[in-house]
């Protein structure tokens, strides 16, 4: 490659010598010309981006850029020719970078002096490749612009990791304090179980106001540790591992209505067409979520008429709902949203058995795969409970 004659940018506006030697932007040249080599120290040497240098490293040959990519994690760019040694050096580079080292994170920039043998459209084939560039058509300005966009998207992309992995860890963290919580709050409320009941047992003849409070610190205490399965449950929704994978809509409907139906065979579930659109999801905790929403349906159902459910869902792009509809008591415009708050529940609905938590789980599982649940109210009863799953990967 020859110069252009273009001056290089200086796009910043830090001093040089108040910048760390470790505070650099390392970039590999790979190619077999020593012009190359000398062109971009003359571009990149005393220039400054986002208050850092940059470091070059030379490599003449493919094997010279395997050896330093395995001996060094701080690459940010590799500007990389391909015909050297052989016409597709530069590619196994590639290959070498991304499949061995398992390296996605490096910018690779393609430098070519022979892009009839290797086409733009051919080398985005590859699949490896950041940035294409022609050494012809390569001035100084845009050498040094490209290399500045590489830089920030490798910078992007490990703070994203570097997020990510904190993320992971303050996950890990919660798990292992509601661990801890779940042992030190569950022992003493299954002892006072266990000291219940032996209180019961021994005393076989009790008046009958003694075996009416025994049996309310029976209820009180089975209530106890029904609660504190449910806060451990909304706890633990939120610091979830998901095993994402594609899903059908239908098997999904399927197998949550074949659970629900185990246990309610009186209720009468009917299923519009669904789409064959997969949704992308973690089956276990869907299943959850569904059969909660169809539970919900049999515990709210209303006293004048029978049960009925009817599912259906619907596939736009990027996106399927799931709808479940049911014709029970319903709920109050004012509570539509709130009934997605832990210990917040319709007051037409006191009267049932439970705290409240249930929609709460519901509403975090959904947040963690980047979808949604909301309620409306069904015409002319009960209540259509809306679940929206992405058909892209998106947790």
């Amino acid at each position: 490659m020859t110069d252009s004659g273009d001056e290089p940018l200086n796009l910043a506006t830090d001093s040089i010598e108040s910048v760390a030697v470790e505070e650099r932007w390392t970039i590999l040249v790979v190619d077999d010309e020593p012009d190359v080599h000398s062109v971009s120290r003359v571009v990149l040497d005393n220039q400054l981006f986002q208050g850092k240098t940059f470091e070059l490293l030379d490599a003449y040959s493919a094997r010279e850029a395997m050896d330093i990519m395995a001996s060094r994690s701080d690459i940010a760019v590799v500007l990389l020719d391909v015909v050297m040694e052989t016409d597709d050096a530069g590619l196994r580079v590639a290959d070498y970078i991304r499949h061995e080292l398992k390296n996605s994170d490096t910018r690779l920039i393609i430098r070519t002096g022979h892009p009839g043998n290797h086409s733009e459209s051919a080398v985005a084939m590859h699949g490896s490749i950041n940035y294409y560039e022609p050494k012809a058509a390569l001035t100084s300005d845009r050498l040094f612009a490209i290399v500045c966009m590489a830089v920030d998207s490798y910078r992007l992309i490990r703070e994203l990791k570097q997020a990510y992995s904190t993320l992971e860890l303050v996950n890990a963290d919660n798990r292992l304090f509601t661990d801890a919580i779940a042992h030190d709050i569950k022992s003493p409320a299954r002892g006072i179980s266990t000291l219940v009941d032996l209180l019961h047992d021994e005393c076989s003849t009790v008046s009958n106001d003694a075996e009416e409070l025994i049996g309310a610190m029976k209820k009180a205490s089975s209530e106890l540790n029904s609660l504190i399965n449910s806060l451990l449950e909304l706890a633990r929704a939120g610091a979830q591992t998901l095993d994402v994978r594609a899903c059908k809509t239908s098997s999904l409907i399927r197998d949550a209505v074949s659970t629900f139906m185990a246990n309610h065979p009186e209720v009468v579930v009917s299923e519009e067409q669904h789409t064959d659109q997969p949704v992308f999801c973690d089956p276990a905790l869907i299943q959850h979520v569904l059969l909660n929403v169809l539970e919900n349906a049999s515990k709210y159902q209303s006293e004048d008429r029978p049960l009925a459910i009817n599912i259906a869902s619907i596939h736009q792009h990027p996106t399927v709902t799931l709808t479940i509809s049911d014709n029970g008591k319903g709920i109050s415009e004012e509570n539509i949203e709130k009934i997605f708050l832990p210990f917040k529940r319709d007051e037409r609905t006191n009267n049932i058995e439970g705290y409240g938590i249930g929609l709460a789980v519901c509403k975090r599982i959904m947040q963690l795969h980047g979808g949604s649940i909301w309620a409306q109210p069904n015409s002319p009863y009960g209540t259509t409970l809306c679940l929206q799953l992405p058909t892209i990967r998106t947790a």
